[in-house]
């Protein structure tokens, strides 16, 4: 079920699962420079590519889009890792367009992926990389209980220069609902 909300510029967002017809939606949100510059994808992808993505997601997958009338504004994915000993992670990707920055967008899609992943997903990890000079990103991360646990020296290439990297990570504390006897 979507979910509509609106923004602190008073502009209406519904917030939904990522659709088969999204794919050139979310392509040009992640062609936007400033948005692919902060993500490890590259620049002038096809809709070929993105349709192939979305296609060949795994079931395990939660991917939502966040859009204003019929612009595709924000985007995320959350996977869960395929490695048999880290079933319990969880790997989070997030993009939202510049021109609705600090509108609450990244809020509400946090905000609903995190409760699907804690109440009904049983993610115990969730982990995520950030450029270290993206401070806005990083204060977001941490206002959901995201804490940086190492940086990685000249991780990628960003704007032909190597950029650093932090790793966060958010981790559920193990609750149990049976009485100790």
């Amino acid at each position: 079920m979507d979910t509509r909300f609106t923004t602190s510029q008073g502009k209406s967002i519904t917030l939904r699962h990522v659709e088969p017809g999204d794919a050139e939606g979310i392509r040009d949100l992640v062609a936007h420079h400033e948005v692919h510059r902060n993500l490890l994808q590259l620049p002038l992808q096809s809709v070929a590519l993105w349709e192939s993505r979305l296609q060949h997601a795994a079931n395990d997958s939660i991917r939502l889009v966040a859009c204003h009338e019929s612009t595709i504004v924000g985007w995320l994915a959350l996977g869960r890792s395929q490695e048999l000993r880290r079933r319990h992670c969880w790997g989070l990707g997030l993009a939202v367009s510049p021109d609705y920055h600090r509108q609450g967008i990244a809020t509400a899609m946090l905000s609903a992926v995190l409760e699907m992943a804690d109440h009904w997903l049983g993610a115990r990890c969730i982990e995520l990389g950030v450029f270290c000079d993206n401070t806005s990103a990083h204060a977001l991360y941490e206002r959901f209980g995201f804490v940086i646990e190492s940086r990685l020296s000249q991780y990628a290439w960003r704007d032909g220069e190597l950029a650093d990297t932090f790793l966060m990570a958010r981790l559920t504390p193990r609750e149990t609902s049976c009485p100790t006897l």
